[in-house]
């Protein structure tokens, strides 16, 4: 993935600079690890763990003032997503059924207790208001307000304390919705290096609003010994990615 992903930064970075030197847009690239889990508005279902992964791509800045910008940009989120306990039985991952590793039905029941890990790749476009501080000797501070739109790639799962379904790198892509949104706010440091070159560090964070699980993937039984056939009650509940960033890029 990275051999493809690489390749296309260079040629958006070799253009974006080239326009650059045309007005008063300035581009870059980040690499930034993240920091993400879930939350679900159903009390049955609690987040359980967080997940390490990285936003890598281009970053995109139309200046109007020395204080004020406008940021854009496109970049891959790799691993976002987060560990899920569910405290009543059920069938999970309804749509993904025919990707497992180690076969289930829609008959199938897991266990109460049973943790579902979700792991999403996200094509992200950012749309931000940056507002800067004036300069003191080589170093600006700043904040910034974040609208995000995401795009799902693909997505895989993993199930654990479900005995006998037990299985890693599941393809659940069918059950996690094509596109989210969310909003954030962050704030960093900028460290001018060179004329017209900055490096840059923050902290961002993001919560998201729109449910990334697609409907139906969830049916919920009292129990194990209950036929899920008989007594099965769909999941309508809404979970959300939320994540912190460190922000690590250079801006030209």
């Amino acid at each position: 993935m990275f051999r493809k992903i690489i390749p296309i930064l260079v040629i958006a970075f070799t253009a974006a600079n080239t326009i650059s030197a045309q007005g008063d847009y300035h581009f870059g690239v980040q690499a930034s690890p993240t920091f993400s889990w879930m939350t679900n508005d159903n009390l049955k279902i609690n987040g359980n763990g967080s997940l390490l992964g990285l936003k890598l791509g281009l970053i995109v800045e139309k200046r109007y003032s020395d204080n004020i910008a406008v940021s854009t940009g496109i970049a891959f989120h790799f691993n976002a997503g987060g560990k899920m306990l569910y405290d009543q039985a059920g069938n999970f991952w309804k749509n993904s059924i025919p990707n497992a590793t180690i076969p289930y039905t829609a008959q199938d029941t897991f266990q109460a207790g049973t943790e579902l890990t979700y792991s999403i790749r996200y094509i992200e476009i950012p749309f931000g208001l940056r507002l800067r501080t004036q300069e003191f000797g080589l170093f600006r501070y700043y904040v910034e307000p974040q609208l995000m739109f995401d795009f799902r790639s693909n997505a895989k799962g993993t199930i654990r304390n479900s005995t006998q379904y037990d299985q890693d790198k599941i393809d659940i892509t069918p059950d996690v919705n094509w596109f989210s949104m969310a909003w954030g706010l962050g704030g960093g440091i900028e460290y001018l290096i060179a004329n017209n070159t900055t490096l840059i560090a923050g902290i961002y964070y993001q919560q998201g609003f729109i449910n990334v699980q697609s409907s139906g993937n969830t049916l919920f039984v009292p129990s194990t010994t209950t036929p899920i056939t008989t007594v099965a009650k769909a999941d309508n509940s809404s979970s959300t990615v939320n994540a912190i960033t460190i922000r690590l890029g250079v801006l030209f």
